[in-house]
């Protein structure tokens, strides 16, 4: 009775006694007070020459094992369900959780430690540092609440829009990266959050006396998608031009008059894709790289030290 008459939300449905879940055609039940945590992850497949397809799930864990990762294709759904549980059983801790036996936060302190967690907190140091080793730099701050496009007046004649992506995400984010400096190592967390680093990238775009200039971050081609996007003259392609970059309809939006490619010569993982320098020349001949990349009857390489652009 109490499952027939519990509201549903996809495939959970939520009960005056239990939490109740299909996976696999299965269905499971579960009491509240089991969940001891509840977290939301963004994942990607891409099948082949296609743009990545982005799902969501929602994990729960009991003594800080998962027992069940739901997937679901909507990712307003995942957050209703998100929002419920909280509401239902505050006692859920949401997000990171420290772990009990915190030390400082050295990439390479512990060999066994993941790789890419390793990573992430190179990255975090890397930036802390700079702030650290260069005080008075930074002028002025401003936090975002990444839930809506924001603009900025940098002098008269330049202003700068930044696009955000989940603000949701964004807060996970901000508790683990606090964590860490706080000397606490979580794994797992790192982990996912060294993944979505990409996913969470800002967007910026430029405007200097009627010029348009559109700077991709590491965002893939489907979150400008999402966004109202106006045509640019200058596009930093997003992605080091990955064949997640970049597709047809993106471009189409753009219609950049010169694309810029960030980009190291002789990289292993075809940044820039073949396929996507080849689109890229289906818009424009103008398409320049910051390194000698070679291509076999696309691109040649041309030895700089710099892409300079000039407008009249």
């Amino acid at each position: 009775a109490d499952y027939q008459s519990a509201p549903a939300i996809g495939r959970v449905r939520f009960g005056s006694l239990c939490f109740y879940y299909r996976d696999l055609g299965v269905k499971y039940y579960v009491p509240y007070d089991y969940i001891e945590r509840a977290f939301i992850r963004i994942s990607e497949t891409q099948p082949d020459d296609s743009p990545p397809i982005y799902y969501y799930r929602l994990i729960l864990v009991h003594g800080e094992k998962e027992f069940a990762n739901l997937i679901f294709n909507k990712e307003e759904d995942v957050d209703r369900i998100h929002e419920r549980l909280q509401e239902l059983h505050p006692e859920i801790r949401y997000g990171y959780v420290p772990p009990a036996d915190g030390c400082a936060p050295e990439p390479d302190l512990d060999s066994a430690f993941p790789h890419q967690a390793r990573n992430l907190l190179r990255c975090l140091r890397i930036y802390s540092d700079a702030l650290r080793d260069h005080p008075g730099r930074v002028r002025e701050s401003v936090v975002l609440s990444g839930d809506r496009q924001e603009r900025f007046a940098l002098t008269d004649s330049l202003s700068m829009d930044v696009y955000c992506a989940d603000s949701g995400l964004y807060a996970s984010q901000k508790r683990v990266f606090d964590a860490a400096f706080r000397g606490e190592r979580n794994g797992y967390d790192l982990t996912h959050f060294s993944r979505m680093m990409n996913v969470s990238s800002l967007r910026q775009r430029l405007s200097y006396h009627g010029r348009e200039i559109v700077l991709g971050g590491d965002a893939y081609a489907t979150l400008w998608e999402q966004d109202s996007t106006l045509p640019c003259d200058v596009l930093k392609l997003p992605h080091h031009g990955s064949l997640s970059s970049t597709t047809r309809k993106f471009l189409r939006r753009l219609s950049p008059k010169q694309i810029v490619v960030s980009v190291a010569g002789g990289r292993p993982d075809e940044r820039p894709h073949p396929y996507i320098v080849s689109l890229l020349r289906e818009f424009t001949q103008q398409v320049y790289f910051t390194d000698a990349v070679s291509i076999p009857g696309l691109v040649e390489a041309e030895f700089h030290e710099s892409v300079h652009m000039e407008f009249p």
